[in-house]
């Protein structure tokens, strides 16, 4: 399985510090990415292909 990145989200510099100020020790905040909103963004494309080589078959 090949390996992926989350693009970068800009942020205002306000934010960002905010946001950091109240990380642990090591947290980043690419930890704070809510993983259902990555599933189901990656359950729609799955859908998708699916469909369209359902399509392509026929």
């Amino acid at each position: 399985m090949k390996t992926a990145t989350i693009p970068s989200l800009r942020v205002e510099p306000e934010f960002r510090a905010e946001v950091e100020a109240v990380l642990g020790e090591g947290e980043t905040l690419s930890e704070f990415v809510d993983a259902d909103v990555v599933f189901e963004a990656l359950q729609r494309k799955l859908d998708a292909a699916r469909a369209k080589q359902a399509k392509t078959r026929r």
